[in-house]
């Protein structure tokens, strides 16, 4: 079984320092993110904020969907 990742990056000033790979199950519409990693020298959005900020970008990029971000939101 062939198994479809898609990776998006986060680049500062030219040099990627965090990514995240993942799949899609189109059957049940659910992102799975298996790898995550960051420069630990950077600091970057912590908290519940950087939950919906996951939530939101995972979803559209791996759906092509714009995220109901009320709905995203109100999870918290």
């Amino acid at each position: 079984m062939l198994i479809k990742y898609q990776m998006f990056g986060v680049f500062i000033d030219g040099q990627m320092e965090a990514f995240s790979l993942g799949t899609y199950d189109k059957k049940m519409k659910i992102a799975y993110i298996h790898v995550e990693k960051a420069n630990p020298e950077i600091r970057f959005t912590k908290g519940s904020t950087w939950l919906v900020y996951q939530a939101i970008t995972g979803y559209e990029i791996f759906t092509g969907e714009k995220p109901d971000l009320e709905k995203m939101s109100t999870v918290l």
